[in-house]
């Protein structure tokens, strides 16, 4: 199995504090069409309006697919497409909009490693090059990113270190960015199946500065799923998911503030396909 990309090196502990905590209102509806091509139909309501997107994918045998193709509220256009099997363990993918965006995206991956390349070919104003190594529980890997001009110049170096221990269900990961300016650690626990524990403590050099976000998720039943995380800027987010059948599922959230309980925001997503 090959490594994940080096952006999801730390997606045991991302995820636990990062999904499913979206503060709006959406229904999001997937369904099938002829020829083997997706819809998925997405409708928010914000400040007492509704407003949407459709997108459609299609996958080809030969391993050609339209990951995405999508026409937003304002009538813009984006397509996400990629291509498999050409070249042995590559992917090649192309991101791109109505606005000027288009980016080439190439990926190697093996047992060992994952490399990942980036090309803006709309504008050529820069690329990105990450890669992800494993060792047993170790991971270890850098991105950088640059940027091109009159002269070319290195925007953003990142590191980071992972162990993982199946064993005692422990992961930890330490991941410096912003060419040194910036130091996350991250920690998740898996203290039994139902309940799961994590949290990321950042601390930035030049000011000294330091914040830590803490949170958990409780699984009561095999349908519903709580979690709740808290940081030291005093920030509070819970969220119920509760899935209906194998292709249905509710999430309600609240996010408010230890500093003001009354300033808060309710939000609700539900997904059917």
């Amino acid at each position: 199995m090959a490594p994940p990309q080096f952006k999801d090196f730390d997606k045991t502990v991302s995820e636990l504090l990062g999904d499913d905590y979206d503060s709006k209102c959406s229904l999001k509806v997937k369904s099938k069409a002829p020829h083997g091509v997706g819809l998925t139909i997405t409708t928010d309501y914000a400040n007492s309006a509704l407003s949407g997107k459709v997108a459609a994918k299609w996958a080809h045998e030969s391993g050609f697919a339209i990951d995405k193709l999508e026409v937003n509220k304002n009538a813009g256009v984006a397509i996400e497409t990629s291509l498999k099997g050409a070249v042995p363990h590559m992917k090649f993918e192309f991101k791109g909009n109505d606005s000027n965006k288009g980016d080439l995206l190439a990926t190697y991956s093996n047992d060992i490693a994952t490399v990942v390349g980036q090309l803006d070919v709309a504008e050529f104003s820069g690329f990105n090059v990450s890669a992800l190594a494993t060792t047993g529980s170790f991971a270890g890997g850098a991105a950088v990113a640059v940027s091109l001009g009159d002269s070319a110049d290195v925007k953003k170096f990142d590191v980071a270190t992972s162990y993982n221990c199946d064993d005692c269900k422990v992961f930890t990961g330490l991941k410096i960015s912003d060419k040194f300016a910036n130091y996350t650690a991250s920690l998740g626990y898996k203290a039994c199946p139902a309940v799961s524990l994590g949290s990321e403590l950042n601390f930035k050099p030049e000011s000294s500065a330091f914040s830590a976000l803490v949170g958990g998720s409780y699984k009561c039943n095999p349908d519903t799923q709580m979690k709740a995380k808290v940081s030291t800027e005093g920030a509070l987010n819970f969220s119920v998911k509760q899935s209906l059948s194998n292709n249905c599922s509710i999430t309600s959230t609240l996010a408010t503030s230890s500093k003001n309980f009354g300033d808060y925001k309710l939000g609700f997503v539900g997904n059917l396909g």
